[in-house]
């Protein structure tokens, strides 16, 4: 299953020499949409904030650390 890291497959698995299974830094929770899950990884971005730092007190949406 795909991660953040290179996974190998040995040889003699089904397969002829060593297989590679690149791996991608960027599948982390905070780059999956909030509600989605890829490959075991749940999501966590959100992106229906409208609040800036000046509106925190007039009852807008904000998120803090997702």
């Amino acid at each position: 299953m795909p991660t953040t890291y290179n996974q190998y497959i040995s040889e003699g698995t089904y397969l002829s020499g060593t297989q590679t299974i690149l791996g991608d830094p960027a599948l982390i929770e905070s780059n999956i949409k909030a509600g989605t899950s890829i490959f075991n990884v749940p999501g966590t971005f959100t992106a229906d904030a409208t609040a800036t730092a000046g509106d925190i007190a007039q009852g807008l949406t904000a998120y803090i650390n997702g």
